[in-house]
């Protein structure tokens, strides 16, 4: 039976809060050296732990988004169908809020890095990893490719909002075979090789219009693949960062776990915790209307130079105090960007409305 009391609206909105935290922990991973070997208990501990979590299945955390996004999007389809006043209605109350913070947060991550970077140069300091990103003669290249690494999502869901009639259309005539269709073009790892249609994008965004478009309760729906997705969310990811398996198999297997695994015990863990604990319920949906300007502002030089002051710390070189800092970092970078916010709430309330892309009420 499903644990919750809380209805589906209310627990997406909440979930979005853990999401980013989710995702920022992906972006705290840093292994880029050589696989420790076991004998080395702290470092291969570490090494598994970290690998398994913001190299593997925290991706999963991305892809909720895309099937949120386009689940309401597909959840209000009027009964007659798919139109082309709906279409340019849908488009309309979207593609503005998207833009505008997508041009606002890219020109702003731009310019702070050169900015930074000449600075520095003039005080006889080297460029940083963020200067080659930037340093081009057009901002076409650096704001499309997203240099601000956070706003591919909303590059890519601008996308898929262009083309949704498509998957209206796939799915009203094949249904859930239009959803296999899908499913399998992902586990292939094939590329459309145009900027803004990444797998990930196309395909999980289709998979939260089908559940919108056929109005099916997605914790209901996660709840009941409870069991098999915590078997394939445990083994899957264990193998690959094992070397159990190679590529190909080795990425068909974490995508598989993407879409069976981790989207759906995500929603399962939140679904438990939020019905038991009220506390967490309630701060997650105090700290909801953040969670877009803390996404956006995290990469701004917050999320690194706080991975640079936690690494710092004093005893670093152990377990306990290196699974401490991970954890802690994203918690750390949250905090700070959240400030940020609440200052601009209360001093530029217009400013944050357009850097957010909601207007002001």
């Amino acid at each position: 039976m499903l644990p919750n009391k809380i209805n589906q609206s209310e627990l997406l909105n909440a979930i979005r809060v853990p999401l980013i935290y989710l995702i920022i922990l992906i972006h705290t991973h840093y292994n880029k050296g050589a696989i420790p070997e076991m004998s080395q208990v702290s470092d291969y501990s570490f090494y598994f732990l970290t690998e398994w979590l913001g190299g593997k299945v925290l991706y999963a955390a991305v892809a909720c988004f895309f099937v949120l996004s386009a689940y309401y999007a597909y959840n209000r389809v009027p009964d007659e169908g798919w139109s082309q006043e709906y279409y340019l209605k849908l488009l309309s109350k979207r593609i503005p809020t998207l833009l505008l913070p997508f041009l606002i947060w890219g020109l702003l991550f731009i310019g702070v890095v050169l900015a930074k970077n000449e600075l520095f140069h003039l005080l006889g300091l080297s460029y940083d990893v963020f200067y080659g990103k930037v340093n081009y003669p057009s901002l076409n290249v650096p704001l499309w490719n997203c240099a601000n690494g956070s706003l591919w999502y909303v590059r890519d869901l601008m996308c898929q909002l262009l083309i949704s009639p498509l998957y209206y259309y796939l799915f009203r005539y094949l249904k859930h075979w239009g959803l296999l269709l899908l499913i399998g073009y992902y586990l292939t790892g094939w590329v459309i090789p145009f900027t803004g249609f990444t797998p990930m994008a196309i395909t999980f965004f289709g998979i939260g219009a089908y559940l919108g478009l056929y109005r099916h309760d997605i914790p209901e729906l996660c709840w009941r693949m409870r069991y098999p997705s915590l078997l394939i969310l445990l083994v899957l990811p264990t193998m690959v960062v094992l070397q159990l398996v190679e590529e190909p198999w080795a990425g068909m297997m974490i995508r598989f776990c993407q879409i069976f695994g981790g989207t759906v015990c995500i929603v399962n863990l939140f679904n438990w915790l939020y019905s038991r604990y009220a506390t967490l319920y309630n701060w997650a949906v105090y700290l909801a209307p953040a969670t877009f300007f803390i996404y956006v502002s995290n990469e701004i030089y917050i999320l690194p130079w706080v991975k640079g002051l936690v690494a710092r710390l004093p005893l670093m070189d152990t377990l306990g105090m290196r699974l401490l800092g991970y954890f802690a970092t994203p918690a750390i970078v949250m905090a700070v960007c959240y400030v940020w916010y609440r200052l601009m709430q209360r001093y530029t309330p217009r400013l944050l409305a357009f850097a957010t892309g909601r207007t002001q009420s």
